[in-house]
């Protein structure tokens, strides 16, 4: 048999976890120098979308690292724990 095997099989870098927690360590940072800054305003600051932000933000929320001090319609205050 013959294997066609591309010339770059080098294996994928591992950074995609990396990234991800860079992304999070950036949300963070933006919330603790500005506690009411809005998801879209996270999101044009880091280059990422505002799908991303929102998933980003409930993550931390959930895990219990930010809690959200204000209500829907009256900013995005948080807290970071």
């Amino acid at each position: 048999k013959t294997w066609n095997i591309p010339e770059n099989t080098e294996k994928p870098e591992r950074s995609n976890k990396r990234k991800e927690q860079t992304t999070l360590l950036d949300i963070v940072q933006l919330i603790m120098e500005s506690p009411n800054i809005t998801k879209k305003e996270i999101a044009n600051k880091i280059g990422k979308s505002e799908r991303t932000v929102k998933n980003k933000v409930a993550s931390l929320k959930e895990k219990g690292y930010i809690q959200r001090l204000n209500g829907k319609w009256s900013g995005y205050d948080y807290s970071i724990f």
